[in-house]
């Protein structure tokens, strides 16, 4: 899963749609990252440990990125 996998790589990036549709859609062959540094929504994060998209490890490196803007964790 590529999302995952930029997640592990410390990234947050845009869905990766494999090289060729990256290219179509973003302009490059890799999805371009997510700017949390811009990132200003209220925000609740839930996650589980048996959860392949919101497992507690994932949600917590979100956490620490965006810990301003959580109203719940």
């Amino acid at each position: 899963m590529y999302y995952a996998q930029s997640i592990r790589d410390g990234n947050f990036a845009l869905y990766d749609y494999g090289k060729r549709q990256n290219e179509k859609i973003y302009g490059t062959e890799e999805p371009p990252l997510v700017p949390l540094e811009n990132y200003n929504v209220p925000t609740a994060l839930f996650s589980g440990s048996l959860d392949a998209l919101a497992n507690p490890t994932d949600v917590a490196w979100l956490k620490s990125q965006i810990s301003e803007h959580v109203v719940f964790a």
